[in-house]
């Protein structure tokens, strides 16, 4: 039985798309847009965009480095991911972040008193961090408003919001287990399918826009139903403090069916024969 990862576009693109959704709903890429996009006034389309950009651009350009690292360590070590052995430790490897998606959060019938207080402290500092990061900003701008400096005063805000995506960016990358999936992906479907390192940035390029199209969309419709999407802004911000310790340990599990989803066939070999 073929033991080959991802030997096909039709098996590696909807894996690629699956793992850009999951990583869309970071706090990085929805939760501090969603707030961006709840800031009291008229909506500043410009800080939205300026925001999504430079977040995307960063796990873009964090991605071909990692990528370009990845790839060379395979040509340097000549690395067969497609090798039996390879492909079993990556069944385990998924196992493992399955059985510890329930550690970070087990089902609810054993769960604690302290779980939940655990969940709200954490994301208590978060907001408190991104409700400063989004109120200093304002704040920055409309101090601004009686100076005739247009030009300085937009630059400063562009790099408070630029700051605050790198920031997020760097606080979430090392986490981002759906993004470094994919790159894993990338790199051991590379010798099947034939990509080269521009073919295989371009597939990156693309699941860093997907991992932005959850927020685009709210934005296009905060955009043009105005208030009338408030409601489901509120919605989703809630949702991120009620389940932020949830939301990361789901991902998690996620990515660990994924990968076991994706190696069985070498169990199977071994298993079955």
């Amino acid at each position: 039985m073929d033991t080959d990862i991802a030997t096909s576009f039709a098996v590696l693109l909807p894996l690629l798309a699956g793992l850009a959704l999951i990583d869309s709903l970071s706090f990085g890429t929805l939760a501090i847009p969603v707030w961006l996009m709840m800031a009291p006034g008229k909506l500043r389309a410009t800080k939205v965009m300026i925001y999504l950009a430079t977040i995307g651009g960063f796990y873009f350009v964090v991605g071909v480095m990692l990528l370009f690292a990845a790839r060379f360590a395979s040509l340097q070590f000549e690395i067969d991911w497609n090798h039996p052995v390879i492909m079993l430790g990556g069944f385990v490897v998924g196992a493992g972040l399955l059985i510890l998606s329930f550690v970070i959060e087990p089902p609810k019938s054993l769960q604690k008193d302290t779980t939940s207080k655990k969940a709200s402290g954490m994301y208590t500092r978060l907001a408190a961090w991104r409700q400063s990061a989004v109120e200093d900003n304002v704040s920055a701008l409309d101090a601004r408003i009686s100076q005739t400096n247009t030009k300085q005063r937009t630059k400063s805000g562009t790099v408070t919001l630029m700051s605050i995506a790198v920031t997020a960016g760097v606080l979430e990358v090392a986490t981002m287990l759906p993004y470094l999936a994919a790159i894993g992906l990338l790199t051991a479907s590379a010798p099947a399918l034939g990509l080269g390192f521009v073919q295989s940035s371009g597939l990156l390029a693309a699941y860093c826009v997907i991992m932005l199209v959850p927020s685009l969309t709210l934005f296009l419709g905060r955009t043009v139903l105005r208030n009338a999407v408030s409601p489901l802004l509120e919605r989703i911000d809630e949702w991120f403090a009620k389940n932020g310790q949830s939301t990361i340990a789901w991902v998690i599990g996620a990515v660990g069916v994924v990968l076991m989803l994706n190696t069985w066939s070498a169990v199977e070999n071994v298993l079955f024969g």
